[in-house]
């Protein structure tokens, strides 16, 4: 099986992508960022606000560790396999696969009414954050392939934003509960997990691509 399509490739190896397609792909990778943006103002509300929620169900500390752990053990369970699902199905039904996913999970976190439900509804979110993270982590390999440097640059400005969404978060999320309570931070990433799916859903699928140029490098 083909794991790890971003294998060191020499320069004469790889056919360079003409101007046109370099600009496509740039914006490709500012859309990317547009939507992940309030997704992590999102997230970033989540963080202060679980702990909170889980004491609303009167959980003691060990069940608020499984509560908090969840998500993690999902991804731990998952990772690897969802890698070389993106290698197999494509990256972009990943990405959009795992947002739908994560909007159930995040959905099923404000609905819920008791600690299974509850740990469900995390363990649902921590498959959703695995599948897509593997098929984006592998489509933005793709997209950046051709230029070293332009993807430590792009990682570097993702950063920035995922790190802007984690500052924005807790507050725009501390007003959201005082008006709206802390189900609210729930169905709010859920939607924005649905948009992002939507947003995904128009970027080009690269595994194809991908293929040919690793073909024209065996080739040549």
């Amino acid at each position: 099986p083909r794991v790890g399509r971003a294998a060191v490739r020499t320069e004469a190896s790889v056919e360079q992508p003409s101007e046109e397609e370099q600009d496509e792909n740039d914006r490709n990778l500012k859309v990317l960022l547009a939507l992940q943006f309030p997704l992590f103002i999102g997230v970033g509300a989540l963080i202060p606000i679980l702990p909170l929620y889980g004491q609303s169900f009167g959980l003691s500390q060990s069940s608020m560790g499984i509560l908090l752990s969840s998500p993690s053990v999902a991804k731990l369970a998952l990772n690897f396999p969802m890698g070389r699902l993106a290698d197999q199905a494509g990256r972009k039904m990943l990405m959009v696969g795992g947002m739908l996913v994560l909007a159930v999970g995040d959905l099923g976190t404000g609905l819920a009414n008791a600690l299974p439900a509850l740990v469900l509804a995390r363990l649902t979110t921590g498959a959703g954050l695995s599948v897509s993270d593997a098929g984006l982590s592998a489509w933005i390999a793709d997209v950046t392939a051709d230029r070293p440097g332009g993807r430590s640059s792009f990682l570097g400005v993702q950063t920035a934003v995922i790190s802007a969404g984690f500052v924005l978060g807790p507050l725009l999320g501390g007003m959201a509960v005082d008006r709206f309570g802390m189900s609210s931070i729930f169905f709010t990433l859920a939607a924005l997990a649905l948009v992002c799916a939507a947003g995904y859903a128009t970027l080009p699928e690269t595994l194809e691509s991908q293929d040919n140029q690793d073909e024209s490098g065996d080739s040549a």
